[in-house]
């Protein structure tokens, strides 16, 4: 009796492995298909419009987008599209759906972050930062959502960036944002104005 249930027990253990393997491989094939990873610039506004729309700084251009859905294995951060200054690689916009890791802001920020690199695109390095507020804002339809201002040095320059990220009401559900600019070219002003554009 105690030999079939041995022999039960690693049968359900081969299957569960084989299930694991294959949904990381359907994963896999589903991630590296070129829709879901893409440099066109027409398509990584499209990604964008799908999570919101804002009045996003003018010498901002599409870079890449990610868009991963599907497979048994599912991911902390699956869909965001990323736009950046033509002049500066440390000054990125992302528009993100909110990252499944949690309420707590700066874990989703640090998922997005690890997304970001693991896609083999620039983000800034900071040596150091400081926390500075966080913040309910009204967006531009009557809708509030959470924002945090932090700012430090990024290391590749040793010039001092704000790091801005909040979570808000996107058109298909929970959504994230985020925003480093240079403390010399932004007050924070400036930055939740175009906070408050945010709209559906």
């Amino acid at each position: 009796m105690k030999r079939i249930e041995l022999v039960w027990v690693a049968a359900v253990a081969v299957s569960a492995i084989f299930l694991v393997c294959g949904g990381f491989g359907f994963y896999r094939s589903v991630a590296t298909r070129p829709e879901n990873m893409n440099t066109d610039p027409i398509w990584i506004v499209r990604r964008a419009r799908a999570v919101a729309v804002l009045d996003a700084p003018s010498n901002f251009v599409p870079a890449y987008s990610i868009n991963i859905i599907g497979g048994l294995v599912r991911l902390p951060v699956e869909f965001w599209a990323l736009f950046r200054d033509r002049n500066d690689q440390n000054s990125v916009l992302v528009l993100a759906y909110e990252p499944n890791v949690g309420p707590d802001l700066g874990a989703k920020l640090s998922e997005l972050r690890k997304s970001i690199v693991n896609s083999r695109q620039h983000y800034p390095r900071f040596a150091n930062l400081t926390f500075l507020n966080s913040e309910s804002l009204v967006l531009s339809e009557g809708r509030t959502g959470t924002f945090q201002f932090q700012r430090g040095k990024v290391e590749s320059s040793e010039v001092e960036y704000w790091e801005v990220a909040g979570l808000f009401p996107g058109r298909g559900g929970p959504a994230m944002l985020v925003l480093t600019v240079p403390v010399s070219d932004f007050d924070e002003d400036r930055l939740r104005a175009i906070i408050r554009s945010i709209n559906q």
